[in-house]
């Protein structure tokens, strides 16, 4: 039951998400910048505790250990175009701000 909540509550960020976009709301850009932003954040993170474990788990087991492979990739791939996009979007706010 909690993953169709957990779904539904994605979809309905998305859609006010694309609403907010196409209509121009000024508080739709800054809430999609702080997802994007904590997107990013947690990417970071995530790659550092990633790195930690495996290097703990091999100076303590002998062989390094982690999530999977598909599973890291699968991360970065989402992770790493949500941080490009923040920045982007942090560019085009700091572009905007001085032209005015």
């Amino acid at each position: 039951m909690a993953f169709y909540v957990g779904i539904f509550v994605g979809l309905a960020i998305v859609v006010v998400a694309i609403v907010g976009a196409l209509k121009l709301w000024t508080w739709a850009f800054y809430a999609i910048l702080a997802l994007l932003g904590l997107e990013a954040l947690w990417l970071m993170l995530g790659v550092l505790w990633t790195i930690a474990i495996s290097l703990l788990s091999s100076a303590v087991i002998g062989q390094p250990a982690g999530p999977p492979a598909w599973m890291v990739l699968a991360y970065l791939g989402f992770g790493i175009p949500s941080a490009a996009l923040f920045v982007w979007m942090v560019i085009a706010r700091a572009g905007r701000a001085r032209r005015r």
